[in-house]
């Protein structure tokens, strides 16, 4: 039953990521058939942030209040039904309607991913099973560029839409059956030592300086993995004279490192736990400490002249980067029993504010200073920021046994 679960979240994580993703792919073919030029395509692809945007601070507690397993059941149906409807746009007005909407439906997904695991799995295994959903992410990126790419040659991109969209109606149907008729094991759990969450109201949340300093932390973390999606292939083609087709090769590698850092930030952060029974350890100092190395591979990028130190300091700083993903949604949920989704969507709020502010102050750095040193150094000094953020202001009373 766990081993359905984790597998089911990771599979939807990427069908998730791919779904929001996929357009990117098709940019060409879309163009031709829709009419639409260069900046009506950009607005359209940012569309979905705003979506996003506006529904991810309600969509945590929408969780919260009906459960993950429906609620994850009936947005992941929307999505695939918008998602199908994208492949059946006709005009630029269609487009930007159905990807706002898509913003605002794939906003329950990390939330949930969270309350599920915190109610259906081990708690000794929280960081671990977070870390093997969360594993989507990465793991999208590495193989949705060959993925997307083969479906719209072969089929066309209304075609690569179509099947999308119907993974994610397959993926509702085996979540509904894996969970039919079977009860909540949380019900029979004793619940961490903390405040009881059910009689918490908003101003508690913000009143937590510990969830403040998460949500600097989850801002700047999508601060840094908004770059790496936007400008590390124009960083490697601008600066390094690596061609486009290269690039796409070159950027698997960061993305496999961070494939293997998230999965040992989840496992470190247990074994912490376990040994020591305190969050500061378990949660803080892994995310500190991965922050620190991340702003330094970052620094070194920035004056960096050979190809293959680049791509490695890439792969550093963005694998380390990732290496505090579990840490922090197992921290949420450790502040938060019971209502961690909540605690998650406050959270992803921010992140997803990075990814307003992250591709526009890059290309205007880069714009303004002629190359990407300030952009990339602006980067390093975040990390080390959210470092000292999370080592100052992170201070949960410790989990006894």
């Amino acid at each position: 039953m766990r081993l359905a679960i984790l597998v089911l979240i990771f599979i939807a994580t990427i069908i998730n990521y791919l779904d929001r993703g996929a357009m990117s792919f098709a940019i060409l073919p879309m163009q031709r058939d829709l009419g639409i030029d260069d900046v009506q395509f950009g607005i359209a692809a940012s569309a979905f942030a705003v979506g996003y945007t506006a529904m991810i601070f309600f969509a945590g507690f929408i969780v919260d209040r009906f459960g993950s397993i429906k609620t994850w059941a009936a947005s992941a149906l929307l999505w695939s039904l918008v998602t199908v409807g994208i492949g059946f746009s006709r005009d630029f007005e269609t487009l930007v309607a159905l990807r706002i909407a898509l913003g605002l439906v794939e906003a329950v997904h990390f939330p949930a991913l969270l309350k599920t695991v915190a109610d259906w799995l081990e708690p000794r295994w929280m960081a671990r099973s977070i870390s093997f959903a969360l594993l989507g992410v990465p793991f999208a990126s590495l193989i949705g560029a060959p993925l997307v790419t083969s479906l719209i040659e072969s089929a066309g991109w209304r075609s690569m839409f179509f099947i999308l969209g119907a993974l994610g109606f397959a993926w509702a149907v085996l979540w509904l059956r894996t969970f039919h008729k079977k009860t909540n094991p949380r019900l029979n759990r004793l619940s961490y030592p903390f405040e009881s969450a059910d009689r918490l109201h908003w101003k508690a949340f913000f009143k937590n300086s510990s969830l403040i300093a998460s949500c600097t932390v989850f801002f700047i973390f999508g601060y840094i993995l908004f770059f790496a999606l936007f400008w590390i292939p124009g960083y490697l083609e601008k600066i390094h004279h690596v061609s486009i087709r290269d690039a796409g090769w070159i950027v698997m590698l960061p993305w496999l490192f961070a494939s293997i850092l998230i999965l040992l930030g989840g496992a470190a952060s247990d074994f912490l736990m376990k040994k020591t029974r305190s969050l500061r350890y378990a949660r803080v100092y892994p995310t500190a400490c991965s922050l620190l190395i991340a702003g330094l591979a970052f620094y070194l990028l920035s004056r960096a002249t050979h190809l293959h130190t680049a791509v490695l300091l890439v792969s550093v700083g963005l694998g380390f980067t990732f290496a505090i993903n579990a840490p922090i949604y197992a921290f949420n949920a450790d502040l938060f029993p019971s209502r961690e989704a909540t605690a998650q969507g406050i959270s992803g709020f921010f992140f997803s504010l990075a990814g307003i502010v992250a591709p526009a102050l890059t290309g205007w750095l880069v714009q303004t200073s002629g190359n990407f040193k300030l952009a990339i150094f602006v980067v390093a000094c975040l990390a080390v920021f959210a470092a000292g953020i999370a080592f100052a202001f992170q201070r949960p009373q410790n989990i006894r046994n």
